[in-house]
């Protein structure tokens, strides 16, 4: 398997199972395919938000969390998040930990902090109830 940004094998870069399959069709047809990541407002990393617009519809947003989360292929970001992610990485699963493998405890964390953070985003988007 390839490795993620700065070649790090602790880190295998790839998209996760459910989109890869999209994620590949996609480059083939040479639809747009844009990463975002994704922080609380305490600028803590929730994981990132791979969209894709397929050719004549709506973009699709699917947010990846979790250790695969830190596991973005290269090739599918820009130079500058290449670097934030090689950054986040040493923040959250140092190499002390062993990668990707190690960091259940941050798991735990950022998918309660993602909950907080969408429902945050939904109640952003809804009207208000009278």
């Amino acid at each position: 398997m390839p490795h993620g940004p700065n070649d790090d094998p602790r880190w295998p870069s790839a998209f996760p199972e459910p989109i890869a399959g999209l994620v590949e069709q996609a480059r083939q047809q040479r639809w747009p395919i844009d990463i975002q990541f994704l922080y609380d407002a305490e600028r803590k990393y929730l994981g990132y938000r791979c969209t894709i617009t397929v050719a004549g519809t709506t973009p699709r947003d699917f947010d990846i969390i979790g250790p695969i989360s830190f596991c973005v292929p290269a090739d599918a970001l820009r130079p500058e998040q290449r670097t934030e992610l090689a950054g986040l990485r040493d923040v959250y699963a140092p190499p002390a930990t062993g990668g990707p493998d190690q960091c259940y405890r941050y798991e735990a964390e950022q998918a309660m902090r993602y909950r907080r953070w969408k429902d945050e985003q939904e109640r952003k988007a809804s009207p208000p109830r009278p």
